[in-house]
């Protein structure tokens, strides 16, 4: 994608345990959903895979799946739009049951 050059976030250990692999699948997924609103992504230790867009919004993808999930997020995204409202995250750990927080949300 042209201009596209999200960067990565973490703490040293875990962008260092973190296998060239997961990242190139995870920018590539990115790539192929064409959303140029990402600002960053991360994967910790664990596997597991977020991102962050640029209007702040965390999205939680889990440790598998990611190109699924991330072909779904424009859906997830343009249904929180529709809404008219703006998300503080959105988790996609399971398709089965996605899960977003409005930003004006009640804590608890």
């Amino acid at each position: 994608m042209p201009g596209y050059s999200p960067k990565l976030s973490g703490d040293s250990k875990t962008l260092a345990s973190a296998q060239l692999d997961p990242v190139r699948l995870l920018l590539q997924g990115i790539a192929e959903a064409r959303l140029p609103e990402v600002a960053s992504l991360s994967i910790t230790r664990e596997g597991f895979g977020a991102l962050t867009l640029r209007d702040g919004t965390s999205v939680r993808l889990g440790d598998e799946a990611w190109r699924r999930k991330l072909q779904y997020l424009p859906t997830a995204l343009a249904h929180i739009r529709h809404k008219q409202r703006a998300a503080e995250y959105i988790d996609l750990t399971t398709l089965r049951a996605p899960v977003w927080k409005p930003v004006d949300a009640e804590p608890g």
